[in-house]
C-alpha cells in the first residue's frame, strides 16, 4: 500500500512542514 502512493505521502508531509513552519513565523512576527 504505501508504494502506490510514495509520492503523494512526500508531498503532503512537505506541505504540512511549509504551512506549519508559516504559522510559527506568522505567529513569531512581533
Amino acid at each position: 500500500m504505501k508504494e502506490k502512493t510514495p509520492l503523494i505521502d512526500h508531498i503532503g508531509s512537505f506541505i504540512g512542514i511549509v504551512v506549519i513552519g508559516f504559522i510559527l513565523f506568522i505567529l513569531a512576527w512581533p
